[in-house]
């Protein structure tokens, strides 16, 4: 789907929309992840689990260790000028929220 006017999404994606998730949303079966989850309650559910999370106090109690993160990137990148990065061995290190 292609969508050429913003105005749109909330009528596709909004919450009172009667549009729902196709057979796509199936592609990580059999893990059933938080935004593909195409029953309603199931993803309410599960949604509800991860809203603290995303809120904004929390959101904002991630900013440190975001900033070392990022901080750390842009000196390996900098320390590393006129060479080849491997970005993988840096990457590795970044802490991940897995959400399957």
């Amino acid at each position: 789907m292609s969508i050429r006017d913003a105005a749109a999404m909330p009528i596709i994606n909004g919450h009172s929309t009667t549009t729902t998730k196709g057979p796509f949303y199936d592609f990580a079966l059999p893990k059933v992840l938080v935004n593909t989850e195409r029953d309603e309650v199931k993803h309410a559910q599960r949604r509800k689990t991860w809203e603290s999370a995303f809120s904004t106090k929390a959101l904002r109690s991630y900013e440190p260790i975001m900033n070392l993160h990022a901080n750390k990137l842009l000196t390996t990148i900098e320390a590393s000028l006129g060479q080849t990065l491997n970005i993988s061995e840096y990457a590795a290190s970044i802490p991940v929220l897995d959400i399957f």
